[in-house]
């Protein structure tokens, strides 16, 4: 279809007849207010821009102002954002953006701020302040005022103790095989925890503590909003700043229940109104349970109670021997048999001290193979091969005598569980050697005996300390302690062989606590041949050594020979010859040695063995003249386990 001018021209007129009756021509809508400006004028440091954080106190007066071009600011929207703690890490979040509901709007121009800190920290945790200014017309600054920084505690709070005492009850001994109770008092002083030291301060087991605090805190105007304390407790107990005081020990502590035994250590920080807590700790450290008292309480050989049971022999004194138990006579009065009946702390003190003495029984068994029990001293030699047996005593001021399966029922008085007595329930004990040869053995304590616990495989109802079959050369340092009824162990005594020697140097009584003695003694030789100043100059370079040689304490498991009634000896016996010209080295030109068991010879001189013949060869290169024959006698199989003499002879080679 084609359109003519005419059409076009009517349509065009009608459009524009039409146009103006179906819209509205628009009007201007352009929005002239201008928005106001924020200015931070007395706050931290921005740091938007970069650098370090700015620092502030944690109660802080801002400033702020706000312009307006056309127009005046009426009021600003202030908000304060903080880091919180990743409470499975410790570390802060990233600082976050305010909500909405963290706004308030003010017509303030300042405020006093105060910003919470991390806890116990007083520092690190990031702030933001944000402020925006409104004008006259509602308009708000799209670009708000904010900076950045760590609001610090430079004041933590801290804690001063207005009370801290102790109370409890101990028992002292009324002479007559009793105890008596005893009230406890003592203030807590320790309040060092760095660097460790042991407590000053001990108090009875069973017994109870009351502390007092008040908080402080110097910064203006801040207040103290609460404590954190806790004694056995896994977390701190969070308590308002009207609780003052705690006692614990006692039925309505935070924790009711007796105080555990050992170390404890009271701990306690203030909280001030930023969240800030004391740093460090203040604590009250204390021990719970004193330690009990240990004694060497042998038998006395001046005991009234022994009078007709004690012998006397050339080795020593013995006490009277059971031959078919080899135990002593058991008799009223035997410190080594009434063990059952005499709680520790009533067993006699034979300590060194003062006079008395101070003894152990030595098991030993003669040559003869009978058995005898010496009362050997200290720093006597035992035999080789013997058993030694020692008997502890003990006293303990605060812990129930609460025995490892014991009864209350128990005939025994040293198996019968009950309230305190003033004795320890147990011992420990140990022997430590050090050998003539060199080296040391340092075993562990024994476990706490009497045991009476029948499911415990440590269950031992022994009440005497043994050491079966010594079998060491050297010199011993028996090494005892008491254990409480709270299992407390009297540990005064470290390295055994070392103190020994610091208490002999400073006169220290704790020296007491330990009995030394020398083990196995020298065996003897007879020279027969050569003897003294003889010049040898045999045939071939060649010629016999001949010896008697003697074991007052063999090795009791040597076996017996030719059904003698005698025990049997073991001899190692070696020679070397050499030019007084001459050093030779500690193991330098040794013959080969002859060993082995013998018998002592009955007659004139038993107790020495028949004739021991050596063949000794000359060294090719010896000097002629003046020379030595050394020869040495080792009274045991095992060299290392064995009493060693040597013996050195003057002779000459070839010539005078």
């Amino acid at each position: 279809m084609r359109w003519s001018a005419g059409v076009f021209v009517a349509l065009v007129g009608l459009i524009l007849v039409a146009g103006p009756g179906c819209r509205k021509i628009p009007t201007e809508n352009t929005d002239r207010n201008r928005a106001p400006e924020t200015y931070l004028s007395a706050a931290a440091t921005d740091t938007i821009a970069g650098g370090g954080l700015s620092r502030i106190p944690h109660r802080f007066r801002a400033q702020w102002s706000g312009a307006d071009i056309d127009g005046e600011v009426v009021g600003f929207f202030v908000a304060v954002t903080e880091t919180t703690v990743d409470v499975t890490t410790g570390r802060p979040f990233k600082l976050p953006a305010p909500r909405p509901s963290q706004y308030h709007f003010t017509t303030a121009r300042e405020s006093l701020f105060t910003f919470d800190v991390l806890e116990g920290r007083g520092t690190d945790r990031e702030h933001a302040l944000y402020v925006y200014s409104v004008d006259n017309q509602g308009k708000v600054d799209p670009t708000p005022a904010v900076t950045h920084f760590v609001a610090r505690d430079q004041h933590l709070p801290t804690v001063i103790f207005t009370a801290a005492a102790a109370v409890g009850t101990i028992y002292e001994t009324d002479g007559a095989g009793g105890v008596i109770p005893v009230a406890f008092a003592r203030a807590l002083t320790d309040s060092v925890e760095l660097p460790p030291s042991a407590p000053r301060d001990t108090i009875p087991s069973g017994g109870s503590i009351h502390l007092e605090w008040k908080g402080h805190d110097e910064d203006f105007a801040s207040y103290i909003s609460g404590y954190l304390f806790k004694l056995v407790e896994t977390e701190f107990i969070r308590a308002d700043s009207t609780v003052t005081s705690v006692d614990y020990g006692t039925a309505t502590a935070p924790t009711p229940g007796p105080i555990p035994i050992g170390l404890n250590t009271f701990r306690i920080r203030a909280i001030d109104e930023a969240g800030g807590t004391t740093q460090p700790d203040a604590i009250r450290k204390f021990f719970v349970n004193f330690s009990p008292d240990t004694w060497l309480s042998g038998p006395d050989p001046g005991d009234p109670a022994l009078a007709g049971h004690l012998f006397t022999d050339s080795l020593g004194t013995y006490m009277e021997t059971d031959p078919t138990t080899s135990r002593p006579v058991d008799f009223p009065g035997n410190p080594m048999t009434d063990t059952l009946n005499l709680l520790p702390a009533e067993r006699p003190v034979t300590d060194g001290l003062q006079g008395r003495v101070k003894t152990i029984l030595e098991q030993r068994t003669l040559l003869d193979r009978t058995v005898k029990n010496y009362i050997r001293s200290e720093n006597d030699t035992v035999a080789f091969g013997s058993w030694i047996f020692a008997r502890f005593g003990g006293a303990d001021k605060d812990s129930p005598y609460e025995v490892r399966g014991g009864s209350p029922d128990s005939v025994s008085r040293v198996y019968r569980s009950g309230p305190a007595n003033g004795s320890p329930v147990a011992f420990q004990a140990r022997l430590v050697t050090q050998f003539a040869n060199g080296g040391a053995e340092e075993p562990p304590f024994t476990t706490p005996f009497p045991n009476l616990d029948p499911l415990d495989p440590l269950n031992n109802r022994t009440i005497l300390y043994q050491v079966e079959n010594i079998d060491q050369t050297g010199k011993g340092f028996l090494q005892m302690r008491a254990v409480d009824g709270d299992r407390t162990s009297d540990i005064r005594i470290g390295d055994v062989a070392r103190d020994a020697a610091v208490f002999e140097l400073t006169g220290n009584p704790l020296r007491s606590k330990i009995f030394t003695f020398f083990t196995n003694f020298r065996p003897g030789m007879l020279l027969i041949s050569p003897t003294p100043g003889t010049v040898l100059d045999p045939a071939g370079g060649r010629f016999n050594i001949s010896i008697r040689a003697s074991d007052q304490d063999p090795d009791p498991s040597n076996p017996r020979q030719g059904g003698s009634p005698y025990a049997t000896m073991y001899f190692i016996v070696r020679a070397r010859l050499y030019s007084n010209s001459d050093s030779p080295g500690p193991e330098q030109g040794w013959q080969d040695p002859v060993r082995g068991f013998y018998l002592p010879e009955p007659g004139d001189f038993f107790p020495y063995t028949a004739p021991i013949t050596l063949e000794v060869v000359a060294p090719p290169d010896l000097a002629t003249g003046p020379a030595t024959l050394e020869i040495e006698v080792v009274d045991n199989a095992d060299r290392a386990k064995g009493r060693i003499i040597s013996v050195q002879v003057p002779v000459s080679w070839r010539v005078p």
